[in-house]
């Protein structure tokens, strides 16, 4: 098993980013839960996801650096359109 040093070490070497996601599954414990996988980009973690719980279970993937982003761009256009 690797220790995180190393875990983190290999997922910077080959780029891959963290998703999060909601998943909702019946017959789990918890019916819906968040939780996150390591992809190269969203499709790649919706795929990655699909493969665990089922495709149909996938309610929502996101990378919160790209939420982040996109909420500031946002806030950045609606104040220059209001000047």
């Amino acid at each position: 098993m690797l220790d995180v040093k190393a875990h983190r070490a290999m997922i910077k070497q080959v780029q891959l980013r963290e998703f999060e996601a909601l998943v909702a599954k019946v017959g789990l414990p918890q019916a819906a839960f968040r939780t996150s996988v390591h992809a190269h980009d969203l499709d790649d973690a919706t795929d990655r996801l699909a493969e665990m719980y089922g495709r149909e279970f996938v309610l929502s993937v996101w990378n919160e650096d790209d939420a982040s982003k996109l909420r500031s761009s946002e806030l950045q256009q609606r104040s220059q359109h209001e000047l």
